[in-house]
Parts: structure tokens; sequence; C-alpha cells
């Protein structure tokens, strides 16, 4: 069997289905299988693209949109090459936990919660935060962040942690009918990070061993669903709206 896999100079290619093809190049979309659901797949290497969180303009005001992200990263000569929502957030286009954005803190750690609270998914501990830091990408657990005393150059919170240290998350039940549309961050090695959306939509268990048993992610972290999505012609995007967005987009070398 062999499947689709769009490497960002806009060429088509068929690959295998192997994880190794997905990682032989420094940025590739794929879109790959499991248990009858499709998943599609950005790889990032961080040695040779830049990962970035986006929230506001230059006017402070939300973006709120890909096709505005699109638009703002151009007036400042950037070209936005991939495009996925961060981390839940409030009414108003607010984070709803830590948003750490070019080294700056413009939303504080959340540590509100329970153990597989039922409340939202948000608060089902444990949860977590993704960040870029110098020694490269991380997810860690809520609890553990402050110890790590780290200096991100982002850094988004959500929850619930799909994977923590290659377990998947204990409060996840396999058969579970709550399905939605869901997206993801994972970190394959410090420099490698992949960034999942769910074609149908499906239970948490099931991105969650998406993330463990074929990508082979150590720790992964939830980031929204239901309105998650993703894009790569992003210009024209605005299908919905989002506090932080994540962007893919080519290496500055000044940065």
């Amino acid at each position: 069997m062999a499947y689709k896999a769009v490497i960002l100079s806009h060429v088509l290619l068929f690959v295998p289905t192997a994880l190794s093809a997905l990682s032989q190049t420094p940025l590739a979309l794929q879109r790959m299988e499991h248990l009858n659901v499709a998943f599609d797949v950005m790889y990032v290497d961080l040695r040779s693209y830049s990962l970035e969180l986006h929230w506001k303009d230059e006017e402070g005001k939300p973006l709120a949109t890909f096709a505005r992200l699109y638009q703002y990263l151009e007036r400042h000569n950037r070209r936005l090459l991939f495009a996925t929502n961060a981390g839940i957030y409030d009414e108003g286009l607010v984070p709803h936990g830590l948003h750490v954005q070019d080294g700056q803190q413009l939303a504080r750690i959340n540590r509100r919660g329970s153990k597989c609270s039922v409340t939202s998914n948000f608060h089902m501990k444990p949860n977590g935060i993704f960040f870029v830091a110098k020694d490269g990408a991380h997810v860690v657990e809520t609890e553990a962040y402050d110890e790590r005393k780290t200096h991100p150059f982002l850094a988004t919170q959500s929850g619930p942690l799909l994977v923590l240290n290659n377990r998947i998350n204990p409060c996840f039940k396999e058969r579970s009918h709550s399905a939605y549309i869901r997206n993801g961050i994972g970190v394959g090695t410090t420099e490698e990070v992949y960034i999942v959306i769910s074609e149908a939509p499906v239970n948490l268990y099931t991105i969650a061993s998406f993330f463990k048993d074929i990508l082979h992610c150590p720790n992964a972290l939830y980031l929204d669903g239901a309105i998650s999505s993703s894009c790569v012609e992003c210009a024209g995007d605005e299908r919905f709206q989002y506090a932080g967005m994540l962007a893919v987009t080519h290496k500055d070398k000044g940065r």
C-alpha cells in the first residue's frame, strides 16, 4: 500500500508507508492510516525550518484566522508553509493556558484541573505544555514545567497529554464514543516535531496510540478538537477562528 506525501516544495510523491520515509526530507506532509482512520502528519526538522507561535497582529488584535496569519507574515517578509491551531482558548480568543511567543510570555500557566477530569479536555490531568527552547522541542507535564527552569522561544499549554514517557494517558478509554476531529503535537527527538490532525472524528485513545505506536513519539500533547484544522495553502483560509496558531516558516538565519 502507498499513500501521498506532499513535500513542501509542492512536489507530489508516492512513497512507502514506513515512518522512515516521512523523515527523509526536513519538511513533509503525509497522510497515514491507523485503526481505519486517516491522519495528516506534518514532519518538521527544526534544524532546517522554524516553528513559530502567533496570536496577535501589530495592533494587538488577535490574528484569528490562517488567512490573517498568512498576511501578517507576508508583511514581515516571511512565507507561511503550514499552519494549525495551537492550544485551547477562551471567549475573546484568549489562550486558556501558557502562551509564550518570541520568548515573551503573553498568557500565564493554568494549573487548574484534576486527574482524569470529565469537565473539560484541558483540565483532564495530566495535561501539559509543548515548548521549544535552546535545547530543542519538548512536551512535558504541566507540573514538571517549572522544575526545568527553561526560557522557551515558544510554548503552548493544552490538555490532556496524549503520551507521556512512552505511555498512553491512562485516563483514555480505547472504546470511548467521544469522537471529534482532533489535532496534537509530538516530539520524536528534540529536533523532530510531528503535527497531526485526524481526517475523521476519533477518540483520544486513537490519536494517542497513533503518536505512540506509529510515529514513536515518547511524548505528545492534545491541542484541540471539533474545530481543529490545518492548511498548506493558507492565504484564503478563514474557516475558523483561533487564539494561538502554530506556523512553519523558512528558517531565518538572523533568529
